[in-house]
């Protein structure tokens, strides 16, 4: 083990393969002297590989022996951590939200039967009709509060104008007319803010921003159609500057 002029570690002796490696091969463990776990990585890695089975049994095992502790401690951790939760979480969707989109897909196609019947069992509840009817009283009030009157006939040119598919998946099953800019943001139904979308694909894009959910391409190739030619924003600029945070 060897230290810099400042006092920190740079080297570290594995005490597994006992070479000498930087810190950064090294995991964090606060119940250790230096702050570093006694195996380098690589050696961790060698050894979860050997022991997979072993491994996963022992924490199948762990888990249902203490399961309510450690469902109670992701709770308070959760709780204290919030904030930083959602905004990695906001990250990762970001950085991962075509791969996110097509496993989603993928897992509803081989799971629909099992889906919607849990679906018409749980809307059956008290629960979800008390919920249903707080969202459409306020989603009522909210459309009235921004003067929102949308017609059966720019419906229908909407519908069209998108050859009735979804325009996220292609889809043409469950179509939903979907507010491109959120309707949770003052944004009302318009012939320039309305979007074919299937149940699925408006659901996973609920109340974000347009940039939120689509890739770059699809969000150029939308504004386009809705005719959206003086955009609110520069396209490549914006997912040029979101790429560098």
């Amino acid at each position: 083990m060897e230290d810099n002029s400042k006092g920190v570690i740079e080297m570290k002796k594995c005490n597994k393969c006992g070479e000498e490696k930087s810190v950064y091969e090294f995991y964090k463990d606060k119940k250790t002297n230096d702050g570093l776990y006694f195996w380098c990585k690589a050696c961790i890695k060698e050894y979860k590989d050997l022991h997979k089975e072993e491994m996963s049994e022992y924490q199948k095992i762990y888990y249902q022996t203490n399961k309510e502790e450690i469902i109670e401690k992701k709770k308070v951790y959760r709780v204290a951590h919030k904030e930083e939760i959602a905004k990695k979480k906001k990250a990762y969707q970001q950085a991962n939200k075509e791969e996110i989109s097509r496993k989603g897909k993928i897992y509803y196609q081989a799971n629909k039967e099992e889906i919607s019947r849990k679906g018409k069992i749980y809307r059956k509840t008290e629960r979800s009709m008390a919920a249903k009817r707080k969202s459409s009283r306020k989603r009522r009030a909210f459309k009235v509060s921004i003067k929102e009157n949308f017609t059966t006939e720019q419906e229908t040119f909407v519908k069209n104008r998108f050859n009735s598919k979804c325009f996220n998946c292609g889809s043409t099953e469950k179509l939903h007319l979907d507010h491109h800019f959120p309707l949770s943001k003052g944004n009302p139904l318009t012939i320039k803010n309305a979007v074919v979308l299937c149940e699925y694909c408006n659901i996973s894009k609920s109340d974000k921003d347009p940039e939120d959910f689509y890739t770059y391409d699809k969000l150029t190739e939308l504004e386009l159609k809705l005719g959206n030619n003086n955009c609110r924003w520069n396209l490549k600029k914006y997912f040029q500057q979101r790429r560098l945070k």
